[in-house]
């Protein structure tokens, strides 16, 4: 596809994802303030760490701007079966476990398991006021 863009040769390399790496999904019942808060922090932490120990750039430009287009494609897929009130199938072109992630968004949309925000951290790493213990609850 990319040669048939006429990109050139050096550049197709960072046009390119092969797949089958390891990635960390995650799934809100709401996104607020609070949840941004640790996503940011989460995602931050995460990118930098896995740079420092693969030896690679994690904030090339290029891998950046190729997570643009691969987002598109998903957002445009997702849209299209949530209008037709289906689920993503094999023939959208997701892997296995890109289906079942999509999908699983896809059937939590009808339906809140949390409908209020809860802590996700133990309460001994976020020393917080509003840090609610899991066996408190």
């Amino acid at each position: 596809e990319l040669r048939a863009e006429n990109v050139p040769d050096n550049l197709i390399p960072h046009k390119t994802f092969t797949g089958n790496r390891p990635s960390t999904s995650i799934l809100l019942p709401e996104l607020n303030a609070y949840t941004t808060g640790q996503i940011l922090a989460l995602y931050e932490a995460m990118v930098a760490v896995k740079g420092f120990v693969w030896g690679i750039n994690s904030f090339d430009q290029w891998g950046v701007e190729l997570g643009k287009v691969l987002a598109s494609k998903c957002r445009s897929k997702m849209n299209s079966a949530r209008t037709q009130k289906r689920l993503i199938e094999a023939s959208d072109g997701f892997n296995f476990s890109t289906t079942r992630l999509l999908n699983r968004y896809l059937k939590g949309k009808t339906f809140l398991q949390y409908p209020e925000p809860k802590d996700v951290f133990p309460c001994d790493i976020i020393d917080s006021e509003n840090c609610i213990p899991p066996d408190v609850e």
